[in-house]
């Protein structure tokens, strides 16, 4: 999928977010299913969102994109260094096992986290 065809809902490169760019610039070198691979998702929702049609909330792809792509890293408040925004995003969704220590100060801190990205308040994972 060419960039020009990628995101026919994004008007305009300018409106295009940077990691919907930064992703599209990755198919077009490699592959979308390569991308979608090393992103651990569908490559049919890496062409939902490189269209800008896919029906659901983009945030969590988004911290997929932005940690392993882009190399973003937030600081978590749990463990008190930077991280992956990936990872971030893998914390905020795996189930917790109460006997590990780390996944107990995660379950404790993730929900309050302003990189939270299920949180109200949103956050910027």
């Amino acid at each position: 999928m060419a960039d020009s065809q990628a995101t026919p809902a994004w008007q305009g490169a300018g409106d295009r977010p940077d990691w919907v760019t930064v992703l599209n610039e990755k198919c077009a070198a490699s592959s979308q299913a390569k991308v979608a691979t090393e992103l651990g998702l569908a490559s049919s929702t890496l062409g939902q969102i490189r269209k800008g049609i896919y029906p659901a909330s983009t945030e969590r792809i988004e911290a997929k994109v932005r940690g392993v792509l882009m190399a973003v890293e937030v600081t978590c408040p749990a463990l008190g260094f930077e991280i992956p925004a990936q990872r971030c995003a893998e914390y905020q969704t795996a189930g917790v096992t109460p006997a590990n220590p780390l996944w107990a100060k995660l379950s404790g801190t993730c929900p309050t986290c302003p990189h939270n990205f299920r949180a109200e308040s949103g956050g910027d994972a």
